[in-house]
């Protein structure tokens, strides 16, 4: 799942090296961006490795299936965002988008 970060930053950097046009400039940047969206989220998923962790810090979220895949859904629309997954980590500490 990771090596799509590497191969968004491989591809932003490739665009904006070889794009000759404003356009591209763009992409390029919108492309490293949605990179650094996933920094969040493997700094979270490296915090609850362990099965326990992972197992405490679910719950009895899964006991409703469609309501916390509805939930996960929206939430995973923001990495489409550029930077707003890293924003959100830091402006709010307390909540948890992944």
């Amino acid at each position: 799942m990771y090596c799509w970060r590497l191969l968004l930053y491989c591809l932003g950097l490739f665009v904006l090296y070889r794009g000759h046009s404003a356009w591209q400039a763009v992409l390029g940047i919108y492309l490293i961006s949605l990179g650094i969206n996933y920094i969040p989220m493997l700094a979270y998923t490296l915090s609850i490795s362990d099965r326990e962790s992972a197992r405490a810090e679910l719950g009895d979220e899964l006991s409703d299936k469609p309501a916390a895949m509805s939930k996960y859904r929206r939430q995973s629309l923001l990495l489409l965002i550029p930077l707003a997954a890293p924003i959100l980590a830091l402006t709010s500490p307390g909540l948890r988008i992944y």
